[in-house]
């Protein structure tokens, strides 16, 4: 049987159902997935006149970020470029979509923290919507994926 481990607490007056842990920040992060190309893409979805953003992709499947913060989940099949007027948050969040399918796992990366420090640490898995990631001090953090970006080169 998998060991659970937890994840650092902010409150420890939660109870243990409540308790982070690995499992939990990923699904809240979508579950494990590793995105195509296709993320960032700016598209429609079959039956929708407003354009979204692929934010995950597989050969099947997409995940279209669209109007008021909803995901929606669909075959890629039922997707088509957007032929609409796309507005500027939309142009930037299919950049931030194209940069997060970018990265692999196993390598150093960027991230913005809750209270807007950036850090790094080293992405070990990559989710649908995010990454979990080990800081160097050993504790895991779950980012989402318009807050992770490639690790700078080291300055020489």
């Amino acid at each position: 049987m998998a060991r659970k481990l937890g994840l650092p607490l902010t409150d420890d007056r939660r109870s243990d159902s409540e308790t982070p842990t690995i499992e939990r920040a990923r699904q809240r992060l979508g579950g494990k997935g590793s995105t195509s190309a296709y993320a960032g893409e700016i598209v429609t979805v079959t039956g929708s006149a407003s354009a979204g953003v692929v934010v995950f992709a597989s050969d099947e499947e997409c995940d279209v970020f669209v109007a008021a913060g909803f995901v929606k989940r669909t075959r890629r099949a039922n997707v088509a470029p957007a032929s609409c007027a796309v507005d500027s948050p939309l142009r930037e969040l299919s950049a931030e979509a194209r940069v997060f399918a970018s990265l692999a796992e196993g390598k150093r990366v960027r991230f913005e923290e809750p209270g807007g420090d950036l850090c790094e640490g080293v992405m070990f898995e990559k989710c649908r919507y995010g990454a979990l990631i080990a800081k160097d001090d050993g504790t895991v953090v779950a980012v989402g994926f318009r807050k992770v970006w490639p690790a700078r080169a080291a300055e020489a």
